[in-house]
Formats: C-alpha cells, structure tokens, sequence
C-alpha cells in the first residue's frame, strides 16, 4: 500500500510539475512565481497537491480517514466536472496534453481506486468536513477573481453570467460535492473496509 501511495504521489506531483513546465510556454509567463500564482487560480491544482500531500503520508504510513476521503472527493469531482462540463472536444496539443491527463485523469481515477483498496473508512458521516477545500476554494477564487479581473472558470465570472446565475452555479457546485459525500458515505457502508488491508 505504502509502495502504490508513493507512485499515485508521484504521478499528481509529475502533472503539477509538467503543469507548471508548460505553463513556460506561454507569453508573459517565464518566471515561476507567475506560474504558480495562474496554477493557483484552478481548483484542479488545488486538488491534486491536496492528493500528493495525502498519500506522502500515507507513503510514511500515516493514512488520516477524513483527509483521504476529502482528498478522494476533490479528485474525483475534479475529474467529473472536467469531463461533462470543461474538457475541449478535441484533446490537447502536446506537451499541454500530458499534465491534462495527469491531473483529470489519472489522478481521479486513481485516486478513486486507492480510496476504495486501502484507505481506512471514516469513522462518521462529516459531510462538511470533507468539502472544506471546496468550500474554502469558491470565496477564495471569487474575490481572487474581483481582484485581478482574471476568473477561473465561466461559471464564476460576472462579465459572463449575471450574479444571480452566479449565485445559483456557486449552489449548484456546493450540492453537487455535498451529494458526492453521500456517495463516498454509501461506499462506506457497502465496502467497510479496505479491499485489500495492509499487514
């Protein structure tokens, strides 16, 4: 277990990486404090250091149930979101495809895999708890995004969508994590322990 959560590690830290190498390529952005400050702005990024950070210490054995399953929601609904309602209809160009897949593919998928085969179960149902990066993220890229002008997603920006659209996305989105809870609660109950336990 200790061997798979250091690789699933590596492998969001490897996107975030190649993310931020790619981001070079781009005018007006070669130095990396810009890089980080634009990586900063997207909840994917968010989501996927909070995994690393997770299963580094899972790797070091000391795997806390509500931070596995926070971290197992914000990657999965990093994945889903981005795959219904943001992805482009064609893939990307190389490199920029290579952290993509990283960070809304495999990481997700991966991460939905590890939670289901190792993480221990939550003790009890803290629904408010495991959205926490969520619910921290959304005030924190709205006024972000009032004070640079530069919003990270559609659904966020009033020069778009008019503020009680807004209101309603900003809504829609906490339900939608809120249910996804409910989700990884019914796992719980249905899978009580990990698939595959560690001696």
């Amino acid at each position: 277990m200790r061997i798979l959560s250091l690789i699933l590690a590596l492998l969001a830290l490897a996107g975030l990486v190649w993310q931020f190498q790619v981001n070079a390529l781009k005018p007006g952005l070669a130095a990396p404090g810009i890089r980080l400050w634009l990586m900063a702005k997207h909840f994917t990024h968010v989501a996927n250091a909070l995994a690393a950070l997770m299963l580094i210490r899972a790797a070091l054995g000391r795997t806390e149930p509500n931070l596995a399953a926070s971290a197992v929601l914000a990657t999965t609904m990093t994945g889903l979101v981005y795959a219904h309602f943001i992805a482009p209809p064609e893939p990307l160009p190389l490199p920029h495809w290579y952290p993509d897949f990283l960070l809304h593919r495999a990481v997700p998928i991966g991460m939905a895999a590890w939670w289901l085969a190792f993480a221990p179960r939550p003790p009890a149902f803290r629904p408010l708890l495991w959205v926490t990066p969520a619910l921290a993220y959304l005030p924190y890229a709205t006024a972000r995004g009032a004070l640079t002008g530069i919003w990270p997603y559609k659904f966020l920006n009033p020069t778009v969508q008019p503020l009680p659209v807004i209101l309603l996305n900003l809504g829609a989105v906490t339900l939608a994590f809120l249910a996804m809870t409910l989700v990884i609660q019914g796992l719980s109950r249905l899978v009580r322990k990990p698939l595959f336990l560690e001696e």
